[in-house]
């Protein structure tokens, strides 16, 4: 016995939307948003037939509503036509109405109308009026059709199809699967690139060698000279022999292009520069007392195990230095030249390495990361 389908598809299991492709001859087997799409699509293009079958009648309740609202649009309609023709037909009473009460109060009079051309403009008159009072309800009937013709587009328009409503989303489910889709894929590169810096600054001992480095870095451009250079290609040609007179004769073809860049000389780097002396004064002020001092103080210590302890496992336990104490002496003596206190000597040797009070907040910075790294590692 054939079951009777009724009710929308939304809501249905697979099994129900199985049994009803079946029933219309379509594809199971394929997945559940595709198989409502397929029902659906062969629903819309069968309406005229499937509809009248009892079958598949259920399946229409919604469209039997939107017929429904069409006909009650026809019934306003309807009653706009009726109103307006009554209009008319009162306006039309009312000048035949004033017609025979003019014709009664002449007979009350006594008065006769016999076949004068005054008898005749009364008339004429009388009849352009009553005609001029069917044009008028006329054109009322046709506006008010026009009105209700218009407003029944207009609903109509406002409202969405269920295909256009389908589409819609199916390019609002494509376009969101593609950006997630990107997005993933950015996330997974991003992981890539970052997780091997997150893994070698989460070592408190490679966190202090990349600040040592671009201290180191900035010490550098800071107190070594630098000049704008202007370079031309093809090079002007030079003594005979040259490697300028080279160049310019294979490229001499090429249009001449310059440009302009910035770079140290040279002589910064000879035995008399500054930046040697620079460089010493951050070691020897900063850096090895320091090092010094965290080598003596140990403020974090191995966990000790129980059992035997090889030589190979004291020596691999064995810290050559700590570096929250390097971290916060280091950062003592960068405060020291901020004072009153530090020698006039020492205060005007690092000035010569940059700005005292930057590289303090730097050092300020990494001690204070330094021992967030300590204190989670021993909790």
């Amino acid at each position: 016995m054939s079951t009777n389908f009724s009710g929308g598809l939304s809501g249905r299991r697979r099994a129900d939307l199985v049994e009803i492709a079946e029933a219309l001859g379509l594809d199971t087997s394929v997945t559940v948003v595709e198989l409502k799409d397929s029902i659906q699509k062969h629903l819309d293009d069968n309406e005229a037939d499937l509809s009248t079958q009892p079958r598949f009648k259920g399946l229409y309740g919604r469209r039997r509503t939107s017929r429904n609202d069409e006909s009650d649009t026809d019934t306003v309609s309807g009653e706009g036509k009726a109103e307006a023709k009554s209009v008319a037909r009162t306006a039309r009473k009312s000048m035949s109405r004033a017609v025979d009460r003019v014709q009664a109060t002449f007979d009350a009079a006594g008065i006769p109308l016999p076949d004068t051309p005054l008898a005749h403009k009364v008339a004429g008159v009388a009849n352009k009026a009553a005609e001029s009072a069917t044009e008028v309800a006329a054109q009322t009937v046709d506006l008010a059709n026009n009105a209700v013709v218009a407003a029944t587009n207009a609903s109509q328009a406002l409202v969405p199809t269920k295909q256009t409503q389908r589409q819609l989303r199916q390019y609002w489910n494509k376009t969101s699967n593609v950006v997630m889709k990107y997005a993933n894929e950015g996330q997974k590169r991003v992981d890539v690139g970052v997780t091997p810096v997150r893994e070698f600054l989460s070592s408190p001992q490679n966190l202090i060698v990349a600040f040592l480095s671009i201290e180191l870095a900035h010490l550098l451009l800071t107190s070594s000279q630098s000049y704008n250079h202007t370079l031309f290609f093809p090079p002007a040609g030079g003594s005979t022999g040259s490697l300028d007179s080279l160049v310019g004769g294979l490229f001499s073809w090429a249009p001449k292009v310059q440009f302009t860049i910035r770079v140290p000389e040279w002589a910064n780097w000879s035995s008399t520069s500054q930046v040697w002396g620079a460089l010493s004064w951050w070691i020897m002020g900063t850096v090895v007392p320091a090092l010094a001092g965290s080598s003596l103080i140990q403020m974090t210590h191995p966990a000790k195990h129980k059992g035997v302890t090889t030589r190979h496992q004291a020596a691999q336990h064995k810290q050559t230095f700590d570096p929250l104490v390097f971290a916060l002496l280091r950062f003592f003596l960068l405060l020291w030249p901020l004072t009153t206190a530090a020698p006039t000597a020492m205060v005007d040797a690092l000035e010569m390495t940059g700005n005292l009070q930057g590289r303090a907040l730097a050092a300020g910075l990494m001690a204070g990361l330094v021992a967030g790294q300590q204190f989670s590692n021993s909790s």
